[in-house]
């Protein structure tokens, strides 16, 4: 079998009310090097046919997460549609292919349609490295099986930092491409190392503070982000907002804790 020059191509099939959890996932498969996840916010531009986009998606992956939850067995409307269409190609796979991979993101029922095929548990919090581990099991096995090697692509994705950073002969811009590449790929507390030498230095504070926010959207429960948010706005003597910033920080680190909030 020859070896195919490119990542596997997984796709996120979820309900809209999943966006928090289901964006983690994506994050931590971007981080891997080697999968390249489709999920309609980061995929779909604006102006684009979302049926078409969708269809084309589901049609040139290689395998599909269908995120089950409590929210979208019961939703009716376009997740059920898009459901249908993966099980349609599911259909025109061949048998003993690993195609539809069931994740259920909360204590849900499964659906009939999807019985058939073994499912994993993404939940609690504290099992979903496990659960994810086994999901990548069986990632590297359909990588295998279609030929598609997956050190090789782990390698392409360090050569993608190591050349954007060779564009920038400024070390400060080079240290913020850096960041942003390493936060695009999941690595948070890598990213937020890049971001806090460039706040001690008072450079770029206005973008560092717009990528930040967005970082907490994407990454709400991660303490590190929270407290170097705090750190850029406070660089930016925008002394209310760092405040509120690492009080965010704090709440998050008391919840994981047990500890009681002080009055």
């Amino acid at each position: 079998m020859s070896t195919l020059d490119r990542k596997l191509r997984i796709f996120l099939c979820h309900a809209s009310q999943d966006n928090p959890i289901v964006r983690e996932l994506y994050q931590k498969l971007v981080t891997e090097g080697w999968i390249d996840p489709w999920l309609d916010e980061e995929k779909l531009l604006p102006g684009m046919d979302w049926d078409m986009e969708i269809e084309k998606a589901v049609e040139a992956a290689d395998a599909v997460i269908v995120c089950l939850s409590k929210n979208s067995i019961s939703k009716e409307g376009y997740v059920q549609k898009e459901l249908r269409f993966v099980l349609d190609i599911a259909d025109e796979k061949p048998e003993e292919t690993i195609f539809v991979i069931p994740l259920r993101v909360d204590d849900c029922l499964r659906p009939r349609r999807l019985k058939k095929w073994q499912y994993v548990d993404y939940f609690p919090e504290e099992r979903r490295t496990w659960a994810l581990n086994r999901v990548l099991e069986s990632f590297s096995f359909r990588a295998r099986s279609i030929g598609i090697n997956g050190e090789n692509t782990k390698t392409e994705a360090k050569n993608e930092i190591n050349k954007m950073m060779s564009l920038f002969q400024d070390e400060d811009n080079q240290i913020l491409v850096f960041a942003q590449i390493t936060l695009r790929d999941g690595d948070v507390k890598k990213s937020m190392r890049q971001y806090t030498i460039l706040i001690e230095k008072g450079v770029f504070l206005d973008l560092i503070i717009t990528e930040l926010q967005y970082a907490t959207k994407n990454y709400p429960k991660e303490i590190i982000t929270w407290q170097t948010l705090g750190n850029a706005y406070k660089r930016a003597h925008r002394e209310e907002d760092a405040v509120d910033a690492y009080d965010t920080a704090q709440e998050i680190a008391d919840l994981s804790t047990g500890t009681p909030r002080r009055s």
